[in-house]
């Protein structure tokens, strides 16, 4: 009988896509016989991450930890180290599964203190910078320099394998791709009935996902007939996305909402 696969999954941004990931994945491997533990951030997602963890709680035998984790590096980084040093002691892990950039450079720093192997699973992050800004540079630097101490990645898409490839160059080995899925339930039809809104847009509210584009296409479609749009989410853009829904003068056209989940209640 072969012994019982231990792993702990290191994430700091609890919400949105990779969120969704990492529940998913966690369930998935509980349910095959693993023993899954997950380290996060304190403080992200708000009181709907807090009940997707408490919901986790049971999937999890080597237990759901949070410490603070900030998401620009800084000094705190190395207590963070520390604290996640101290929770894969007690776990004892096979495996470290870092997601996303801040997550994968945890676990890549402390799997070797525990005897542990690594794999990392992108979600963006680092994947959005370029070598020609500095910021970029620094970023870049520091993936490339934890590659050595990476024992295999999982790329969520194609476009994540080639942007790595382009900015890092070939990826560690064993090296895989595996598409983010859903639920049999959730290709269940939506009932539409008197439709409240004509747009719906569900997302972390950070720029880079392109949500200044829609509201400014919103404006464009004004001129041809009155449109409105819902956009469900948070994130560390949302204040100049209100700034700029006001200045445009749509804030009866463009209606904010915290998270819903599941997803599927908002559309």
């Amino acid at each position: 009988m072969s012994p019982t696969l231990r792993v702990v999954h290191v994430l700091r941004g609890a919400q949105g896509g990779s969120f969704r990931h990492l529940c998913d994945l966690a369930k998935a491997q509980a349910d095959s016989g693993a023993h899954v533990g997950i380290v996060s951030s304190t403080g992200v997602g708000g009181a709907a991450t807090d009940a997707a963890f408490e919901a986790l709680g049971p999937h999890c035998v080597l237990g759901v930890h949070r410490i603070p984790i900030k998401r620009t590096p800084g000094w705190s980084d190395v207590l963070a180290v520390r604290a996640i040093e101290g929770v894969l002691r007690e776990a004892r892990p096979d495996i470290v599964h870092g997601h996303g950039a801040k997550g994968a450079a945890y676990a890549r720093l402390a799997a070797p203190r525990v005897g542990a192997k690594a794999v990392y699973t992108p979600h963006g992050g680092s994947l959005h910078y370029s070598w020609s800004s500095a910021s970029g540079a620094v970023v870049l630097g520091l993936e490339r320099a934890l590659k050595r101490r990476t024992h295999g990645m999982i790329f969520a898409s194609d476009y994540a394998r080639r942007a790595y490839e382009r900015k890092l160059g070939a990826p560690p080995s064993p090296c895989s791709v595996i598409h983010n899925g859903l639920h049999d339930e959730e290709f269940e039809p939506v009932p539409t009935g008197e439709a409240e809104y004509d747009f719906v847009f569900v997302g972390e509210l950070r720029l880079l996902k392109g949500i200044e584009v829609l509201v400014d296409a919103v404006v464009e479609l004004q001129e041809e007939r009155q449109v409105s749009v819902l956009m469900v989410g948070a994130g560390p853009d949302e204040a100049r996305l209100r700034e700029r829904i006001g200045e445009l003068g749509l804030t009866r056209s463009i209606t904010l909402s915290p998270p819903i989940q599941p997803a599927r209640d908002a559309f």
